[in-house]
């Protein structure tokens, strides 16, 4: 006598009755296959969540893949806004197209405490805002692991992983469709010969048979993906594009099963093809996903998992992540730094160029920051640790995900449609089975139908805009500017006016002597006197007056007094000397001479800055300083006028000085001594009568007017990355970037705007032929995986 089976009360599978794990839930005693499905479904009830087993119907009895995930591995993700409101940032492994985004946000949009969801379809990532008093991070975890999916900790080395696993498993379903296809097509085109030609019906029914036998591996193995998200969707009742995927194959087998006992054609070669052709689409779509995110997995791999940790009882080699702030560690010659920090002992060359752009070395001693991901070049060095988690390097790699996870405008007209594209598929599909069963035949409504199914299956249209923007943003980083916003691309695309600040923009910010003028002698001692004066000085046109003498050899300096904003004086051997601007120098020895103040006054005039050296009777020298244009400047404004754009300077500077770089780089309108905040307001008011302003900027004092911008870039200095400002960062010193980012844009937007009228007009112009019969179920399938295909290699253009 058999064993009596019974079924798991949450996954259905078939077990036997005295193996059954019996649990109570409410006074509820249940059978379950495993401890797995007892804490799902306890959750569920917990979270009021029960409705789930009322709505799905057709469930494919099975152990659920749902993986029970620690809410701890998950607290590095969350980032507290304010005392209502955090923010957690994961990935979730599973998403094959836009409409599962959909689905996770509007399902987790109705729990309570949720205040916002965004997840990127190109890099899996999603942002949740959440309200921790009224929803925990657990319950939203466990939200969804419910729908099937997998949320992951970490940035991006989990999630290349599970990329390239599914690739993995996508290519093996693909490789095992292919061959029972093509196995289906001999017999297929054998039976198709018959038709036409005759054939026995022996002969014909044993080939039936064969295909029956070759399209069934291809329908339950090779399509499983689908059939796992056909059922999600339909419990959840939010109808995804694969849907269309198993509606239009599956119709096609299961009519095909019938025919052979009703003696009518097969198509169980349509089935098959279906299948193989979007596997094909879908894996090819996923080696571009693991391809486009190239950019975040190599700003990681400079990220050290471990670090030799120096204690009381030796050398350690801990983990990164457990180094707390104030640990002494030690890095030798050819190991990364692990963390932020601040050198304690040694001196070595370190090779900053992940930060800098800069591909020379540059040498830090003892007292100086070092940064995670640099490279020790030739020296042991010894470094305070200053910060594990919020280090520079992390705060790039934060960066570029915001930017991808940023949706564009364009991104939400694809989302819109996709919404109502599917049901309105299914109602179609509806209709035209109803129709050409009424008019033709039952077999031609069904594979008219079947054609209407695949063929609308919009998995261009969820590739259109994400895939070109990803691939934009690794381009602009390799380009050397990174992007912190994801709608700067699109952003850029409007402009007409880029305004930008003088001062470290479009000069160097480092003021170097341009000349001066000796009026006594010796000359070398004049030079001297001034070199020492300003080494006493922490001003930053000191700096200038470091390269005039012998460094090594200056003068010692007493009673050294500092007058902020116009000069210095100090006693050298006995003498009493004064170095400042012109106000500064009248008032200590009176009247200049004739000579000595036309020159400061055309020096002037002509937008220099001058500074003269004194005793206490007469001016020894004059200096006129000058910050130096960047060497690119000129070429980067003429091609800025080539695309037909206006160039501004809004600068704080003296309006002379301003004048004359306007004049010297033929720039269109400049404005002086403007404050930070008058920036902003000269740039809102501009943008009220209609215009579209692009400041470039420092990024720090320059944040208000970056912030009001229609877009906003920061020409970064060294390390100093002012990334909270600006939509973009230049990585390197060099304004040439620009001019080819806008032509990057440009190529993007219109990329983008090809890949959508590509994805709306091929359905708009094959559905209707599907409708009426024009279209073979095995052409709809080709069609539907060359046009996600087609997305794919129109948006790698960029990537030339």
């Amino acid at each position: 006598m058999s064993e009596r089976k019974i079924s798991c009360v949450h996954c259905l599978t078939p077990i036997l009755e005295k193996e059954a794990l019996w649990y109570e839930i409410n006074g509820d005693r249940e059978p379950y296959c495993c401890q797995g499905c007892f804490a799902i479904r306890k959750a569920i009830k917990e979270a009021n969540l029960e409705e789930f087993y009322i709505k799905r119907r057709d469930w494919v009895p099975g152990q659920p893949e749902f993986k029970k995930v620690e809410p701890q591995l998950f607290e590095s993700c969350i980032r507290e806004i304010n005392r209502d409101e955090k923010e957690l940032k994961i990935g979730i492994s599973g998403i094959r197209c836009a409409a599962c985004i959909w689905l996770l946000e509007r399902f987790l949009r109705k729990k309570r405490g949720i205040r916002g969801i965004s997840i990127n379809f190109a890099t899996h990532r999603a942002t949740i805002r959440y309200n921790p008093q009224e929803i925990t991070l657990e319950e939203i975890l466990e939200s969804i692991t419910i729908l099937g999916y997998l949320p992951l900790p970490g940035i991006t080395s989990d999630l290349e992983r599970i990329l390239e696993s599914e690739a993995k498993d996508l290519l093996i379903r693909f490789g095992t469709a292919s061959f029972f296809s093509m196995q289906l097509m001999l017999y297929t085109v054998s039976l198709y010969a018959g038709y036409f030609q005759g054939i026995e019906a022996s002969l014909r029914k044993l080939f039936e048979y064969l295909a029956w036998g070759l399209s069934t591996p291809v329908m339950f193995y090779s399509a499983q993906p689908f059939w796992k998200n056909f059922f999600k969707s339909m419990l959840s009742r939010h109808l995804s594009m694969d849907v269309l995927v198993i509606m239009g194959s599956f119709s096609a087998y299961t009519y095909s099963v019938v025919a052979i006992f009703m003696g009518k054609e097969v198509y169980f070669d349509t089935s098959a093809m279906i299948i193989t052709f979007i596997l094909l689409g879908r894996y090819l779509e996923k080696k571009m996903q693991l391809k486009a995110s190239s950019v975040l997995r190599i700003l990681l791999s400079y990220q050290p998992k471990y670090a030799t940790k120096i204690t009381s009882s030796g050398e350690i080699l801990s983990l990164v992540e457990s180094l707390k702030s104030g640990d002494l560690v030690v890095i030798k010659p050819g190991e990364k730094i692990p963390v932020d920090g601040t050198i304690v002992e040694g001196i070595s060359e370190v090779d900053e160029s992940l930060l800098t752009g800069e591909p020379m070395p540059v040498t830090r001693r003892e007292g100086d920051k070092v940064y995670a991901g640099c490279m020790n070049i030739n020296g042991k060095i010894i470094i305070k640790v200053q910060d594990v988690k919020e280090t520079l390097l992390s705060k790039i790699v934060q960066t570029v995900l915001k930017a991808l996870e940023e949706k564009p405008r364009l991104q939400g007209i694809a989302d819109r449609v996709i919404r109502v594209f599917v049901p309105l598929v299914v109602l179609i599909a509806c209709i035209t089975f109803i129709y050409g069963y009424i008019q033709e035949n039952l077999t031609e409504g069904l594979l008219r139908a079947v054609s209407v199914l695949v063929i609308a299956c919009p998995c261009a249209l969820g590739l259109a805009l994400p895939l070109a923007f990803l691939i934009a943003t690794q381009k602009a980083y390799q380009l050397g500017l990174l992007i912190r916003d994801g709608t700067l691309i699109e952003r850029v695309n409007s402009i007409n006016i880029i305004a930008f600040d003088k001062t470290g923009t479009l000069t160097k910010g480092e003021p170097q002597v341009k000349e001066y003028h000796i009026y006594e002698e010796p000359v070398n001692i004049v030079l001297q006197i001034a070199l020492s004066l300003e080494s006493c000085s922490t001003h930053p046109l000191a700096k200038a007056f470091l390269k005039l003498g012998n460094r090594e050899e200056v003068y010692k300096v007493t009673d050294f007094k500092n007058y902020p904003g116009r000069g210095i004086e100090g006693v050298i051997d006995g003498g009493r000397y004064y170095l400042g601007n012109r106000e500064f120098i009248e008032e200590r020895i009176g009247k200049l001479n004739p000579q000595v103040k036309q020159m400061c006054s055309f020096y002037v005039q002509a937008g220099y800055t001058v500074v003269m050296l004194s005793d206490e009777k007469r001016v020894l020298g004059l200096f006129v300083l000058d910050d130096t244009l960047r060497e690119e400047a000129k070429e980067v404004i003429e091609e800025l006028k080539r695309k037909r754009l206006k160039t501004w300077i809004l600068s704080g500077d003296e309006e002379e000085v301003v004048k004359r770089v306007a004049r010297e780089l033929k720039i269109d309108y400049s404005v002086s001594k403007a404050t930070p905040i008058e920036k902003a307001e000269i740039i809102k008011e501009w943008q009220n009568r209609g215009k579209r302003i692009m400041m470039i900027g420092d990024g720090i004092n320059d944040a208000p007017a970056l912030a009001v911008s229609t877009a906003s870039l920061a020409l970064a200095s060294g390390v100093e990355l002012a990334m909270e400002s600006a939509q973009g960062v230049f990585m390197k010193k060099d304004l040439r970037i620009l001019p080819e980012f806008l032509s990057l844009a440009k190529r993007t937007l219109k990329i983008a705007k090809e890949n959508l009228l590509w994805a709306f007009s091929y359905n708009i112009i094959a559905i209707p032929l599907a409708v009426t019969g024009k279209i073979h179920p095995v052409i709809s399938a080709l069609l539907m995986a060359t046009s996600s295909i087609l997305v794919v290699i129109n948006s790698l253009r960029l990537a030339r």
